[in-house]
Order: C-alpha cells, then structure tokens, then sequence
C-alpha cells in the first residue's frame, strides 16, 4: 500500500501544525510493514500547485492525502511564486486524472465534501468534512482513520470511528461524508491486508476421528507476495511426544510453498481435539519479518466465516466443530 500525503503549507502564522500528525502517521505505517503488506508513506509538506500532478503521477499512490485550508467550494494549495490559490472540484479532478489509480481521496479540510463527491468520478472513493473543523480535530481523526486502516478494517469502519471522533470532539457540529462511486462497497474495502491466521478442517471432515481428534491444516492470510518461508509453532504441550529425537518436530511446522491469492497454506498439519495457541513467523524474500498468534478455534472461524470458498452445510458443520473443540476445553480446565 502507498499513501501519499499531500500539504501545501502557507508561512507562519496561518500554517498547519502537522508534526504530530506526521509523525504519528509515519510510525503507523512502519509498524504495519513490520507486521506484513509493506506501507510506503511519502511526506510531501509544502507540495506547491504545480508539482502537485507530476508528484502523483510519480509515486501513483494507492490513498492520496490532502491536507490544506478550505472553504467551500475550494481547497488552497500554494502556487510556484507562494501565494494561494483556491482549487475548485473541477481543478482537482482534471490535476488527478482518470488513469491515477488512486483508490481513495482523503480531504482533510473545512467543507470540502463536495469536493469529495465530485472526485468520485476519478477515484473510487473520497472522504471530505461537511463543515468547519478545528485543526486539531483534523488531524485527530486522520491519525485514527489510518490506524484503523493498518489494523486490517474496511473502510467503512474506519471512516465511522474517524467520524465519530470528529463529531464528539465538535457536539456533533461537524462531521465527514465518505463517497463511494457505483461498483465500489466501502463496507468490504480492505485498503491494508493485516496477516491473519487460519485454520481449516481436512478436506471435508468436520467430525472427529476415534480419538476424538480433528485434522487441520494451518495457513496465514495477508501474506506478502514476497513471503519465502513461514514457521507455524505451539507451545502446547500435549503435542510433545515423549519419544521423539526434538521438540521441533512436535511443536513446529515448515512451509515453503508459494503464496496463492495472499495465503500459504500447511496441508495436514496436525490433529486435536481442542483449542491450542498457534502463532506463525514469516520471511519475506527482502528480508522482512513478521509474526502473528491466535488460538486455533479463532484460526478456524476466521476462515470459516470469512474466507471460505463454500457456505451452507459445509460451514455449518465447521461451526459446530469449532464449538465442540471450544467445549473439549472448558471441561478440562473444569
């Protein structure tokens, strides 16, 4: 993922304050390339009018940010000799082109929504306020936008907890309009994959064996396409078997295989018969790392409920397994 972030700062005394805001945004997505998809975040802080096609052009950003002073109809940005101009819906659209490949606008200005709507007919979707805003409001719900972003949500959630700060911060005075335009659901939009992982029963076999044990197989979701090799490893003890030569062999498993549509799976991993803690270290051929826990009920619902290539019966059976592996549990620990 790459964020652009765009801001044509006036001088003092009528400049924004984006220190906090930029460095907050610059260690979110560190620690989301830390922990996965890799988040390039370009700083443009006094990006004047007539770089500001050719800056897009050049790093062709996933979300580009636009932070300036506005009033409606119009956002200020600086021209070569200083001074500022104001851009209307028409300017910005024509400035961004219909071949950018941006995915998501985010105006961080007072009563630009209009403008944001407009900009739907060049981008999938764009996010304006609806009336005036403090700038430590702004940059207060931008901060969280991005987090929610980097933790995996849609943007749908995370336009509503940015909304929500915004409003609370304001007695409801101000707000914020996401637009979205025909084709594009706001509400399943993933901007930023977060590693998650999954668990899924062999082949069809929702039901336990004679032992009443469950196989399984293990896989990480989100995984760069870049991921070499990832260990899966438990600290379950009861996955020790007294007579093997290492623990290795009994609480770890290897995968090397390719990453198919952002998962890498570890065919037949194991058996049990109840919930376990999982977690999953991945390297990526660049030489980034990254880990992820779960227990194996969570592992297993995640993918049943959400990345799942069949519904009805089969998931229905899964569910009640998982629910039976849950249980096995809670009465041991009884």
């Amino acid at each position: 993922m790459k964020l652009l972030y765009i801001a044509s700062n006036r001088p003092a005394p009528g400049n924004l304050d984006l220190e906090a805001e930029i460095t907050e945004l610059q260690r979110l997505a560190a620690a989301a390339s830390s922990s996965g998809e890799q988040v390039d975040f370009v700083f443009l802080p006094s990006c004047t009018l007539d770089r500001f096609a050719h800056e897009i052009e050049r790093h062709r950003p996933d979300v580009l940010h636009i932070s300036g002073h506005g009033s409606r109809p119009a956002i200020e940005l600086l021209n070569s000799s200083g001074q500022p101009e104001h851009l209307d819906a028409n300017r910005i659209r024509d400035l961004i082109g219909r071949d950018s490949g941006i995915r998501l606008v985010y105006i961080s200005a007072c009563e630009s929504t209009d403008i944001a709507k407009a900009l739907t007919g060049v981008v999938s979707m764009a996010i304006g306020t609806t009336a005036r805003i403090a700038d430590s409001t702004a940059r207060e719900a931008a901060v969280l936008f991005y987090r929610r972003i980097f933790e995996g949500k849609t943007v749908f959630e995370a336009f509503g907890a940015s909304r929500a700060l915004m409003g609370g911060q304001h007695n409801n005075d101000a707000s914020a309009a996401l637009h979205a335009v025909g084709g594009t659901d706001p509400a399943t939009t993933r901007l930023y994959t977060k590693p998650r992982l999954l668990a899924r029963f062999v082949g069809t076999k929702t039901t336990p064996n004679q032992k009443k044990e469950f196989g399984l197989d293990f896989g990480l979701a989100g995984c760069p396409a870049t991921t070499v090799q990832i260990a899966f490893f438990t600290d379950n003890t009861e996955f020790i078997n007294p007579e093997s030569a290492s623990f290795a062999d009994d609480l770890c498993w290897i995968s090397r295989d390719e990453v198919s549509k952002g998962i890498v799976w570890e065919s037949a991993a194991c058996v049990s018969d109840g919930d376990f803690r999982l977690v999953a270290c991945a390297l990526t051929a660049d030489g980034r790392t990254f880990s992820v826990c779960s227990s194996i009920c969570d592992a297993l619902y995640t993918y049943y409920t959400q990345y799942a290539p069949v519904s009805g019966p089969l998931t229905e059976r899964a569910l009640r397994a998982i629910n039976q592996m849950r249980s096995a549990n809670q009465v041991r620990s009884a």
